[in-house]
């Protein structure tokens, strides 16, 4: 899962075909391997303030998230991948 996200941060600035089949491919991933592995989705909602909980891979420093690329996850309380979201002042 880890690798699916950083290639659809690669994927997020240039490919858009292939950054939907990567983000379809993450989800039923995540979905499938939630109970053997004690994962949990980390959501990120657009209109929240844009702060450290979150990876901005386009946009301002500052202000609200205008896009949720891609959910993060977490193991065992622990996040592993943030919320991958773009963010407009």
């Amino acid at each position: 899962l880890e690798n699916i996200v950083e290639s659809i941060k690669i994927s997020a600035a240039n490919n858009t075909e292939k950054l939907e089949k990567e983000k379809e491919l993450f989800n039923k991933l995540l979905d499938s391997m939630q109970n053997c592995y004690n994962l949990e989705r980390v959501k990120a909602n657009v209109g929240d303030n844009y702060d450290e909980h979150y990876f901005k891979i386009d946009g301002d420093s500052t202000g609200k998230i205008s896009e949720v690329v891609l959910d993060g996850f977490s193991r065992n309380g622990n996040v592993r991948k943030k919320p991958l979201v773009k963010v407009k002042r």
